[in-house]
């Protein structure tokens, strides 16, 4: 791994540098993918599911599961297009990954593994607060779901796949310290812990739309002791 170029923005955020050499090709594809309609999602000339509304912020899509449609492969250039662009970024993310943990020795939970990917757009100028923030101060890890049972995000990863908009920095704030915003280039992957103390906002896009692809390692949670008492108790 002594190959890989990677930048230190704080202590456990690591911005990794040209595992994604063909970054621009991946974007062209995943962006020619905002037009699919309900019809295509069956027509099996698609990897990507349609695009659909995320929160106020943008728009975002997700590709379908593998083994449900691995026997669509070489029957359709596009779909094969697709289908390359979404798995060479997974295949980014675990090199990204490797390096990540090996580097800041983090102990995994018992069967944390890496999601699947999220395709996401910012729409121009959403700054509902009025503070120069689309996406406000927050963690990954869903602190108001800490005890309940399911999954629980471990490490977030992302990638940039574009850099042609104006603002869009990434900012964090940990242990009551600002770290210095940093404006993604495109082929970037960011990872960090997606817990507390590691809360991060994104800026407002003023002009063109940022793109962008989230994942994050996942362990699946049992729920704790005083959250499955009260459940237990309401039935």
């Amino acid at each position: 791994m002594s190959d890989i170029v990677s930048k230190t923005l704080y202590p456990k955020i690591e911005v990794y540098k040209g595992l994604l050499p063909d970054h621009k090709k991946i974007f062209e594809i995943i962006k020619s993918t905002e037009s699919l309609t309900e019809e295509d999602k069956d027509s099996g000339e698609h990897y990507f599911n349609p695009w659909y509304q995320w929160s106020a912020f943008g728009l975002y899509s997700s590709t379908k599961h593998k083994d449900a449609v691995k026997d669509h492969l070489g029957k359709s250039e596009t779909f094969d297009n697709e289908y390359w662009a979404a798995e060479t970024v997974f295949d980014a993310y675990n090199v990204a990954l490797d390096h990540y943990i090996e580097k800041y020795n983090v102990e995994l939970p018992k069967d944390c593994e890496l999601g699947s990917s999220s395709f996401c757009k910012y729409h121009t100028n959403v700054d509902t607060l009025k503070n120069n923030l689309t996406m406000q101060f927050h963690t990954d890890f869903k602190q108001t779901e800490k005890d309940m049972p399911g999954n629980q995000f471990f490490i977030t990863c992302t990638v940039y796949i574009n850099d042609d908009y104006e603002g869009g920095e990434i900012e964090f704030y940990v242990d009551g310290e600002f770290v210095p915003a940093y404006k993604p280039e495109a082929g970037d992957i960011m990872v960090f812990p997606s817990g507390e103390p590691y809360y991060h906002g994104v800026r407002t896009a003023t002009q063109g739309n940022k793109y962008l692809i989230r994942n994050f390692m996942f362990y699946p949670y049992e729920g704790s002791e005083e959250w499955l008492k009260m459940f237990m108790e309401e039935i």
